[in-house]
């Protein structure tokens, strides 16, 4: 009876949300199916987030929005600078990523087109004698035998066994001798246009941390987005990643900017990498329209911005590419 109950009040809030807000409406899973994904990943999540050293729950994650002030901010200060180079007819990468650079995380804000940007990436770098792996959160890790079969039988056939998101597509149509790895957790890039896999996870954080189940939209966007949340999926994209981290070739990790900043609560990528000595870079690829007005005149061509040492630590990055 109690379970009914639950379940019934979950309807009629969607019905509400829905009735509110219909353009961006969305619709819980079934109360039985979060309860089932509780059991299994409960104990996991528990355990890996309590003794995750990178977590800290002393700062807050860092907001776009605030990023794209405080870089404003910075562009706006620096015009003159010799930290900011114009380019006219391309970015050559590898002009500017250190030689003895591991891992290149290029990071962004969703929805700007910058997939289409990774080829010139690979391209610079082997133009420069490297011959790197490409890893993204666009591809699920269970997708990684057919990508590795479909490399090694130069048969993109392969490729209809795997779930594709449209920011994958533009690197593995680039290329057919590239190694690409998918990073993502599966049930959630699996249910990534669902929500049902970040219902899940909120469910589990409320759960462990506030004993009940988040019940709005707010909520789930502010628990998808807390460092325990990120974490797990950053832990997931390191394992992923160790066995081509023992090897001397460079990896790019393309993904969302908030997996990459250093000094993230949730313990960036970056700030995992660090720690075990390897060298990384982080990139922050900035689309012209993320510009405040006044200097989109001033920002006519593509640029290349490196971050002062004393600045790296506000802005969390090493540099900025803005491009179209």
């Amino acid at each position: 009876m109690k379970k009914a109950i639950i379940t019934l009040v979950l309807i009629l809030m969607v019905s509400v949300c829905q009735a509110q807000n219909s353009a961006t409406a969305f619709v819980y899973p079934g109360h039985e199916r979060i309860e089932e994904k509780l059991k299994i990943y409960q104990k996991e999540f528990e355990l890996s987030s309590y003794t995750d050293p990178f977590i800290r729950k002393d700062i807050d994650t860092k907001a776009t929005a605030e990023t794209d002030s405080l870089i404003n901010g910075f562009l706006r200060s620096s015009l003159t600078s010799k930290n900011i180079k114009h380019i006219p007819y391309g970015i050559d990468y590898s002009k500017f990523i250190p030689k003895d650079t591991k891992v290149v995380l290029v990071g962004e804000t969703h929805g700007y087109g910058f997939e289409t940007h990774m080829e010139s990436i690979i391209k610079s770098l082997r133009s420069a004698g490297k011959n790197p792996y490409f890893a993204t959160e666009f591809l699920s890790s269970e997708a990684n035998a057919w990508l590795a079969a479909a490399k090694k039988e130069k048969n993109k056939n392969y490729l209809d066994f795997v779930a594709i998101s449209e920011e994958a597509f533009p690197i593995l149509e680039a290329f057919d001798d590239l190694t690409v790895i998918g990073l993502e957790v599966p049930e959630i890039f699996n249910d990534r246009q669902m929500i049902n896999a970040f219902c899940i996870h909120a469910a589990l954080f409320c759960a462990l941390h506030e004993g009940e189940i988040a019940d709005t939209k707010a909520d789930l966007a502010c628990v998808i987005s807390a460092a325990e949340a990120t974490a797990y999926r950053n832990r997931h994209w390191i394992n992923v990643l160790d066995p081509y981290l023992r090897n001397s070739e460079p990896v790019v990790i393309y993904g969302g900017i908030g997996h990459m900043y250093y000094g993230e609560p949730s313990g960036s990528l970056a700030d995992r990498l660090v720690a075990r000595d390897i060298k990384t870079v982080v990139i922050y690829m900035f689309s012209k329209k993320q510009l405040d007005q006044d200097l989109k005149e001033k920002f006519k061509q593509e640029a290349v911005v490196k971050i002062p040492s004393g600045r790296k630590s506000e802005l969390g990055i090493d540099y900025v590419i803005i491009i179209d």
